[in-house]
Formats: structure tokens, C-alpha cells, sequence
């Protein structure tokens, strides 16, 4: 056939097809038959496509995640390339959908709205100010630009109307409120025995064989993990913060721009005497309360010391022995109907009786510090600190380029960093994927996955600027790299012992504890099937779903358990998470009573319930908006 084709490729035809193939790679270059596109769509939901380079990276951001929330190798952990990828198909899915239906729904964000937000960000203030400067700054370290980070807010706003929309508009009937209050009110009369399984373990002998088999099965659990040190500079705020230059004309134009920060609001001091007193008290307690504290005022009134009643009457143990002194304060840092009469008084008044919800209270007003704004002397040292703490942040975002620049300039080195930048070069490790212990860099997610990076690990560069909290920026390289390492078993012997025969403790103690049970069910004689087994109940009470100082598992199982009769307990058994076994028994339930729920314990109710509601309604919405979309996802294309 070949030679068929070449013996007729011979007129214009023929030359014709070669003249456009060549014209193909000379516009489009042969590689673009061998790259991908990066603007193929590896995912449709309808009329929307998502591109394999908008997919890439967003696979690569969820990868960063787990590893920053696990601390580690995701797939360690069960999150496998597949899973993590499906993942992160999901959530295209549901974004897409969500946003067509807020789209129809005719939802959309206001540049006021997203300005807002964006305002409200930490990571772009300076001085507690909004900045342009610093918002391009973070923006452009992210690799992100300001119309492609809005674009992204008023997404993430619009999905979050819709989820409002309909997660917290759901609502439940009186019936339904009172029936959680049956459930999460109910109590159940238990009791429970725990046996041991370290009482077991004299029974077990571990031969040489078992030792070697468990050792064998078990061998990765026997390693020393993949390890790293490295070597790193620091740039941050904090320590420019000392070398900034402080000259008293700076500190002046700094004090003049921000005037306003230096204002001081109103104080007053007061001193009081406290009768306390329940809100919900009865009408009797209310009546005993008003008169103990009109009783004092009166004594005040015709002569008494104040401090002297304060002293022994007043029952705010923080303040009585100080004869009711409660110092300077502000606005808002005492309860509102305090507050109001303290800031009504003159100098030296004496309240009438206030209540509030510690009580009723006599107010005596001491002094007043007048709102005023401070003078520069009086300010000084706070204008310093803010200062070199905002011109060490200017530096910070002005040296934070140039740092990344010489980190790719250099990647082979830190050395230059160091001396261009003035930084110490530092050492930390060696450490773990899992990251270091305590609080130092190797306890940063960021750090660890910089380091295991495959550019900084495998290819021995510099790792790019690692932003950390508090405005720090880190770049690091690896010095040293030890590869996992299987142990011995001579390393481990003894820990492989001590496991064999827990193991074998934690299958004869759930033997001897599942015949206990069944001897129990059967209805032979409590007392003496657990006298023979020298153990006794520990009786628990009538307790709730939250109890607290009993195994969580034991309280579990117990409301698990079908109800009891007159004539018998029910009963239960479990292994426990550290292999005991526990019998639990059930000797009682008593339904939860609506009509004696506080109004706290209702609302509580009606907000975790509505919650619920809300967000099965939410699912729900989601699961019939994927249903009726055509999504295609191209599999073979990532």
C-alpha cells in the first residue's frame, strides 16, 4: 500500500497536501500536537466548561490543603490521587450548579457588598486601614490579580446568598420542637462494668514464630520516617521593627496624620454595693432584695461610710474589700443599666437602687476623666511603637520582592539573601512530613510542605517566599535528606512483643466478655455471674445524652439500647478504643418533659433542629440541581 501511495504522490494534489501540512507546524509549532491544551475542558455542567488548567490548579490547591490540615502525605491518611481528584470534580459540580441557579434567580453582588468584604480582610490593613498597596502586594504574592480576586469574591458571595437562601430560612412546627426536646431531654438508668484487658495478658506467651509474623505483617508500622533538614533566612516585620530610624519631626508628622487614634472617651470611676440577685427570682426574694439594699442606702444617706458598708455588706467578692471600688471605665465595659446611671451621676452622687442582672446595685460616682484627645508628650511612646511597627511593614512589602527575586536569581544558595537582605542564615531539623513538634518553623504546615516540595527536594532549589503569620516571609532549601527506613527487628523487639500480646489480651478479654453477656441476656443471676467474674457494676444514675465523666462509648451504647422492661435490664457489650470491654446496662428511660425545658434550652433546641433542617434542605437542593444537569466529565483529558 505504501508504495502505492508514493508511486501516485507525484502531481500538484500531492504537493499541495505537503505545502499545508507544513504551513500547520510552521503556525502552530509541533509541540502543540504533543502538549495539552491548556483550555480543553476537562469537566462540563451544562453550558459551562471547566479547562484542564482551571482544574489543575484547583486540584493543586486541594492538595495543598490536606497536607496543611493533615500534616502530611494525604494518601497516608486515605486520601488517594483519585479521591482527592473526585473531590475536587464535586465541587465544580456543585459550584456550577449553585451559581446557574443564582443566576436565574436573578441574585447577584454589589460592588458596595464586595468592597465591604474585601475591607473586612486583616491581610490587607496596614495600621488597621485598608490598603491599596497592601492588597496588590498580597494579591501579587498569591500570583493573583485584583480583577481575577474579585471576580472569585463575588462568586464565592453569590454561592453563599444561595446557601443562605435556603439553608437558614427552614423552619419546624411546635410538635416537632417538642418531640427533639423529648429526645435530648430523655434519661437513661445505667450502669456498666469494664473488663480489663491487661488483666489477660499473664495468659499470653509469645513465641519466636508469632513475634516474626507480626513483624513481617506490621512492618511499615516499624520505620524511621522520610526526614529533612534545612537550611532557611527570615524576613519579618517584627525584627525590622528595631532597626527603624526614630527621629522626633517623623514622630510628629506621624501623630498629626493619625490624631484620631490618640482619643481618649470618657471615664468615670465608681464604687458599689451589690445585693445579688437571681433574674429569675420569685416575687418573696425580689421584695427581701429591695428592701436589704433601700435599708442600706438609708444608712448611707444619714452619715454611714460608704467603703465601711461596702466592706462588709457588698457581696461582689471583687470589689467589697476594696470598699466597692471598681476604678476607671469606659462605655460598654459594664452592664447597660449600670453603665446608663454611672453616666447620668455627678461627682459624688449616691443611685438610687439599680438593677441588673446581677442584682440590685448603689452606685457612688468618685470621678470623671473628660473625653480628651492626648497630647503628643502623653502619647509618645504608643506614636513610637506604632511608627517603627507601620514603617517595619513598609520595609517588609518593600524587601519582600526583592527577596523573591534573589531566591530565583540564586537558587542554589541563600548565602546571597543573607547578605543582601542582612539576614541570618538559620538551621532547623531534622523533621518529618508530618512536620516538628512545639512551636518553632518546622511546626508550619507551609514550611513542611515547602520542604518535601519536589523543586526544593528533589531538584535542590531554593523553595519560593513561604508567607507566614504575622508578616513573615521564609525561604528555605534542604541540607541533608534521609529516606524512610524500615527497623530491625532486634530495633523493636520489645515493642513488637508488647503488641503481639496486647493482641492477643484483646481477643481473650472480648471472648470472656462476650460469654458474660450472653449469661446476662439469658437472665441468669446478676450478682452472682459477675461475683464469679470479680467484677461489679458501677452505677451510673439516671443520665443524659452529654454526660460527662463516664466513657463517651458507654453512654452511647446505652442510648442505643432498646428500652427495658419491668422485669428485665437491657444490655449491651462493646470493645472499647483502647481494647477493654465494657457490658453496659440499661435499667430505665425516662422520656425528656417539653413542658420544663428553659426558654435558653429551647431556643438551643430550635436553632441546632432548624440548622439540621436547613442544611438537609440544602443537600437536597444540591442533589436535585446535579440530577437535572448534563455533566460530562472528560477523564481521559487529566
Amino acid at each position: 500500500m505504501l508504495t502505492s501511495i508514493r508511486e501516485r504522490a507525484q502531481g500538484w494534489i500531492a504537493w499541495l497536501i505537503i505545502g499545508l501540512i507544513i504551513l500547520v507546524f510552521a503556525v502552530w509549532g509541533i509541540e502543540s500536537f504533543f502538549t495539552p491544551n491548556p483550555n480543553v475542558p476537562v469537566l462540563t455542567v451544562g453550558d459551562t466548561d471547566v479547562g484542564l488548567r482551571e482544574f489543575q490548579a484547583a486540584l493543586q490547591q486541594q492538595r495543598d490543603r490536606l497536607r496543611s490540615i493533615l500534616g502530611g502525605d494525604p494518601e497516608q491518611a486515605g486520601y488517594t490521587e483519585e479521591r482527592v481528584r473526585q473531590q475536587v470534580i464535586d465541587d465544580f459540580i456543585e459550584r456550577i450548579v449553585l451559581a446557574n441557579t443564582a443566576r436565574e434567580l436573578g441574585m447577584r453582588i454589589g460592588d458596595v457588598t464586595l468592597a465591604a468584604q474585601i475591607n473586612g480582610f486583616d491581610a490587607f490593613r496596614v495600621g488597621g486601614r485598608f490598603s491599596k498597596d497592601r492588597y496588590e502586594q498580597v494579591l501579587r504574592n498569591q500570583g493573583m490579580t485584583p480583577t481575577g480576586f474579585e471576580q472569585k469574591m463575588r462568586g464565592s458571595l453569590l454561592l453563599q446568598q444561595v446557601y443562605t437562601g435556603f439553608a437558614e430560612t427552614a423552619f419546624l412546627t411546635p410538635k416537632q420542637l417538642d418531640e427533639r426536646l423529648r429526645l435530648t431531654g430523655q434519661t437513661r438508668d445505667l450502669a456498666y462494668v469494664i473488663m480489663p484487658a491487661a488483666n489477660f495478658l499473664e495468659k499470653v506467651v509469645v513465641s519466636e514464630d508469632e513475634l516474626q509474623s507480626y513483624f513481617k505483617e506490621h512492618a511499615d508500622s516499624y520505620q524511621v520516617p522520610e526526614q529533612v533538614s534545612i537550611a532557611y533566612v527570615e524576613l519579618s516585620a517584627q525584627a525590622l521593627a528595631p532597626q527603624v530610624t526614630v527621629a522626633d519631626k517623623d514622630l510628629q508628622a506621624f501623630y498629626e496624620e493619625n490624631r484620631a487614634n490618640y482619643h481618649k472617651d470618657e471615664r468615670r470611676r465608681v464604687s458599689h454595693i451589690l445585693v445579688t440577685l437571681d433574674e429569675k427570682a420569685d416575687a418573696a426574694t425580689v421584695a427581701a432584695a429591695e428592701a436589704k439594699v433601700a435599708d442600706l442606702r438609708r444608712q448611707i444617706v444619714a452619715g454611714a461610710s460608704f467603703e465601711g458598708i461596702a466592706h462588709a455588706q457588698s457581696q461582689d467578692p471583687g470589689s467589697a474589700a476594696q470598699g466597692g471600688d471598681l476604678g476607671f471605665f469606659g462605655r460598654g465595659a459594664m452592664v447597660k443599666p449600670f453603665e446608663e446611671a454611672a453616666f447620668t451621676m455627678k461627682e459624688g452622687d449616691l443611685s438610687a437602687p439599680v438593677r441588673s442582672s446581677f442584682g440590685y446595685h448603689l452606685i457612688k460616682l468618685t470621678g470623671i476623666q473628660p473625653a480628651h484627645d492626648e497630647s503628643f508628650d502623653e502619647a509618645k511612646a504608643v506614636v513610637t511603637q506604632e511608627y517603627r511597627r507601620t514603617q517595619a511593614e513598609k520595609q517588609f512589602f518593600d524587601r519582600s520582592d526583592s527577596l523573591a527575586n534573589l531566591a530565583y536569581e540564586h537558587p542554589d544558595s541563600l548565602d546571597p539573601l543573607a547578605t543582601q537582605l542582612k539576614l541570618k542564615v538559620q538551621t532547623a531539623g531534622p523533621f518529618p512530613r508530618s512536620g516538628g513538634a512545639g512551636t518553632g518553623i518546622v511546626a508550619e504546615p507551609k514550611v513542611v510542605a515547602a520542604a518535601f516540595g519536589e523543586d526544593v527536594l528533589t531538584r535542590g532549589n531554593n523553595s519560593d517566599p513561604v508567607e507566614l503569620p504575622g508578616n513573615r516571609l521564609v525561604v528555605l532549601r534542604v541540607t541533608d535528606h534521609q529516606a524512610t527506613r524500615h527497623q530491625t527487628l532486634e530495633e523493636v523487639r520489645g515493642a513488637v512483643t508488647t503488641a503481639v500480646r496486647q493482641e492477643h489480651a484483646k481477643v481473650l478479654v472480648k471472648a470472656a466478655g462476650e460469654g458474660l453477656l450472653k449469661d446476662l441476656t439469658a437472665g441468669k443471676d446478676v450478682a452472682l455471674v459477675l461475683e464469679q467474674a470479680k467484677l461489679a457494676w458501677k452505677q451510673s444514675g439516671l443520665v443524659k445524652r452529654d454526660a460527662s465523666g463516664l466513657p463517651p462509648e458507654v453512654v452511647t451504647a446505652a442510648f442505643r439500647l432498646v428500652r427495658p422492661t419491668a422485669q428485665k435490664s437491657s444490655y449491651d457489650g462493646l470493645v472499647l478504643p483502647d481494647g477493654d470491654f465494657a457490658i453496659v446496662a440499661v435499667k430505665e428511660v425516662k422520656e425528656g418533659d417539653p413542658a420544663t425545658a428553659t426558654k435558653m434550652a429551647r431556643d438551643d433546641a430550635q436553632h441546632q433542629l432548624i440548622k439540621a433542617v436547613g442544611e438537609q434542605n440544602f443537600a437536597a437542593l444540591v442533589a436535585d440541581l446535579k440530577s437535572k444537569a448534563t455533566i460530562v466529565v472528560h477523564r481521559e483529558r487529566f
